[in-house]
């Protein structure tokens, strides 16, 4: 799919990226996967002077066991 010029007015293209956001929740394993996200107001390690997050993910399989 050609991507939008860096003026473009689509909110679901970025850079080089195009987001499809998706409805449903189910994958299959012929799909690929991918996690896009932004983040806001990082504050920077005072040791490091690099932005300092902390993030947790849980995948859940089918069953409902992670």
């Amino acid at each position: 799919m050609p991507q939008q010029g860096a003026g473009s007015a689509s909110p679901f293209v970025i850079g080089t990226l195009q987001i499809i956001p998706r409805l449903g929740q189910e994958f299959t394993t012929s799909q690929d996967l991918a996690f896009y996200y932004q983040v806001y107001g990082a504050t920077p390690d005072p040791a490091t002077s690099q932005p300092r997050l902390d993030v947790a993910y849980i995948f859940l399989a089918p069953d409902g066991r992670s």
